[in-house]
């Protein structure tokens, strides 16, 4: 005998009770990927995502630039990570005042304007 039978043979108290059941487990379907995916976020220990943001800034790319201190050509990541204690993550800032495989002269290098992109928490 199929369900939908079965059901329309019940009493309708049966009936409530079945469709309460139905809202409650599929509120229970609806809840369990947000609580999954909240408990899951981040990295477990600050050592990953340390090398996490490493990975990250090394795929960044370089710009070179003249140190006239040492009268060398020097080479610089686009990227920087640093440590925020306060909320147990890593921040990944960019450069945005430079480009990829550019070089600058110690005169025409531009300041630094740094904006935050990623975060590594743990």
């Amino acid at each position: 005998m199929s369900l939908v039978f079965r059901n329309a043979l019940m009493p309708s108290e049966n009936k409530q009770v079945l469709r309460l059941r139905l809202v409650y487990f599929m509120r229970l379907l609806l809840l369990a990927p947000l609580i999954l995916v909240l408990s899951s976020c981040g990295y477990g220990s600050y050592y990953e995502a340390e090398r996490a943001c490493d990975k990250w800034e090394d795929a960044g790319g370089t710009y070179s630039w003249f140190y006239s201190l040492y009268e060398k050509d020097v080479e610089s990541l686009l990227r920087d990570c640093f440590e925020e204690d306060k909320t147990n993550q890593i921040l990944g800032r960019v450069d945005t005042s430079k480009r990829k495989g550019a070089y600058y002269k110690a005169d025409s290098k531009p300041a630094s304007k740094w904006k935050i992109i990623k975060r590594f928490k743990y």
